[in-house]
């Protein structure tokens, strides 16, 4: 009763109802971002990501669909918030569109005659920032003859890429201008998702893919289809350890095998964005929060794919959230910048 009130209060008041949707401010979020609440992690949906990290998200963001595994969930908004016993480190929302992307906020305009694809995991979608601050909305802001089309999965790595542009049947259809450019931004844990070595939940369901005989890549059902009974086991207990303890004896580390292995669906990738965009480009580039690596860098070159890393100036500690890893508005706002400056001069 007593956040029913506290919810109906806060309502009422212009200037909040405003800043919030009605959704916001539901019992569920008032008691799980309340710093004074020693029960916010009973709140219905709460997870526990850490010895002292929290997250609530209502709906959940993201859904599994055959044959794609993971992707954010069509036609929502979602409220989510991620905190620790002693403060909120993000409060926001994010809105899909119905194609299962994060939502442009402003349409192409008469002067834009192509799409760009954004491609990635969190970095790319946005976690913890709202929409106005994600990267695809500031690239659109720049003017640019491309018109950017946020498909950043939370959580994803390229086989969600592949799986989209492979499986997705009515792909093309989904896009509001004739594709050009395809983006994959990379950051290091994307090789542990593909090759079945992180420990959460989403990511085994997400797709598998394997060579055929003519050494195509080919979908081969999930990650968790094609993973010994061993290495599951392992990847739930090391969900359930404290973070004081090192997880490593619990997850398989990466070898030469999930490192060629990635640098295989990097180009398989390649190869499926040749045939819907024959005259565009598919372009692998780390994100500015990461160092390029020289490993990957003779792995993709073997390929024939080069790496591109776009160098941000500026106040480094503005680029990060607080107390969280996932870039900011500050940083995707420079970044967006860089993008269009980068394919003006290609």
């Amino acid at each position: 009763m007593l956040y029913n009130f506290i919810a109906l209060v806060l309502i009422s008041f212009p200037w909040q109802s405003r800043a919030l949707d009605d959704f916001q401010v539901t019992p569920e979020a008032v008691q799980f971002s309340d710093l004074n609440s020693k029960t916010f992690h009973e709140v219905s949906g709460a997870q526990k990501m850490g010895d002292d990290l929290f997250q609530w998200e209502s709906p959940s963001r993201g859904i599994t669909i055959p044959k794609l595994g993971q992707i954010p969930r069509h036609s929502s908004k979602i409220h989510s918030i991620k905190r620790t016993k002693s403060k909120i480190i993000f409060n926001t929302t994010y809105t899909n569109d119905n194609h299962g992307r994060r939502l442009s906020l402003i349409n192409p305009s008469a002067k834009q005659s192509s799409s760009v694809l954004l491609a990635g995991c969190s970095f790319v979608y946005g976690d913890g920032i709202p929409d106005h601050e994600t990267l695809h909305h500031y690239f659109n802001l720049e003017g640019s003859s491309l018109f950017a089309i946020n498909y950043g999965v939370s959580g994803g790595s390229i086989n969600n890429t592949l799986a989209r542009l492979t499986l997705q049947e009515d792909f093309s259809s989904q896009l509001p201008l004739p594709p050009r450019h395809l983006v994959y931004i990379y950051i290091p844990t994307h090789i542990s998702r593909i090759a079945g070595t992180w420990p959460s939940t989403w990511t085994l369901e997400n797709p598998f893919f394997k060579k055929n005989k003519k050494d195509e890549m080919i979908f081969a059902g999930s990650i968790s289809d094609n993973m010994s009974w061993i290495r599951k086991k392992a990847l739930e207990q090391a969900k359930h350890l404290p973070d004081s303890i090192s997880q490593d004896r619990y997850i398989p580390r990466v070898t030469s095998y999930e490192k060629n292995y990635f640098c295989d669906l990097v180009k398989a990738t390649e190869a499926s964005w040749k045939k819907l965009s024959p005259a565009g480009s598919f372009i692998f580039m780390y994100h500015p929060l990461v160092e390029p690596e020289p490993w990957l860098d003779e792995c993709l070159g073997k390929r024939g794919i080069n790496s591109v890393r776009l160098d941000i100036d500026g106040d480094r500690s503005t680029f990060q959230i607080p107390g969280d890893r996932h870039p900011t508005g500050a940083l995707n706002q420079l970044f967006a910048k860089k993008l269009v400056e980068y394919f003006n001069k290609l």
